[in-house]
């Protein structure tokens, strides 16, 4: 059921629940009896802002299906980077979907099928908002993709690429945890204490990256790469509210 109210001038349609988890450092799940490292699980409510951006809420909600092995569904997707430059947390990532050409247009694969794609594209930009602050729904412009961003920060330079579509209503902490995640940096090393399991996935890592791009000839993969979460957060379950 659509539950509608507003908040701060925005309609909002507060019905989405995104149930998280961040991994240990050694990647696992599993639950233990005696944890130093637990797992960490939490929630995410999303209020999204059907009058202001009615086509990316459309488009936000066609991924939100618990069937997940049937259609492409954020229930089985994962939060895999948060962009230094600023700030986002990528959301979004589903496994085996991917964005590939056909007929010379950009189109999604799924399970060996080709989908239906569009861009994300509201009527008006009258009712675009500003990335003023943190915890605001976004989406890139020119991305067929369903990744999205949650901003951590105000990042006033995304207002020309990204549609703000939502706005974080519980789960903040959560995302304050990705923040301080080991990630993968050019220009510094992991976070994780030296010698840990953690450290070593870190490096093992940065060598591959690094191997691959040196063994295409591509001088941007640290750039690709830049701000990659180096511990696994991924969704495990998302529901209508």
């Amino acid at each position: 059921m659509h539950h509608l109210c507003r908040k701060g001038g925005c309609l909002l349609l507060v019905q989405v629940r995104f149930n998280v988890r961040i991994a240990r450092g050694d990647g696992t799940f599993a639950t233990r009896d005696d944890d130093a490292d637990p797992v960490y699980r939490s929630s995410l409510v999303f209020g999204l802002y059907g009058d202001n951006a009615p086509v990316s809420v459309e488009q936000f909600l066609s991924y939100i299906d618990p069937a997940q092995f049937t259609v492409p569904s954020f229930a089985s997707s994962l939060f895999s980077a948060v962009t230094p430059e600023d700030g986002l947390l990528v959301g979004g990532k589903i496994k085996g979907l991917e964005s590939t050409v056909f007929n010379n247009q950009s189109v999604l694969q799924y399970g060996g099928k080709i989908l239906p794609s569009k861009l994300w594209l509201n009527p008006s930009d009258l009712s675009r908002l500003p990335h003023d602050r943190g915890c605001l729904l976004t989406h890139r412009d020119l991305e067929v993709e369903p990744r999205f961003g949650i901003t951590t920060k105000a990042a006033k330079a995304l207002d020309s690429t990204h549609t703000v579509f939502g706005e974080v209503l519980e789960g903040e902490e959560f995302i304050r945890r990705c923040e301080f995640l080991p990630t993968y940096s050019v220009s510094t090393s992991t976070s994780e204490e030296p010698g840990s399991l953690a450290a070593e996935i870190f490096t093992q890592q940065k060598n591959l990256f690094r191997n691959v791009a040196k063994s295409i000839g591509d001088d941007r993969i640290d750039k690709l790469y830049e701000g990659k979460l180096l511990r696994k957060v991924d969704v495990s379950s998302v529901e209508l509210l």
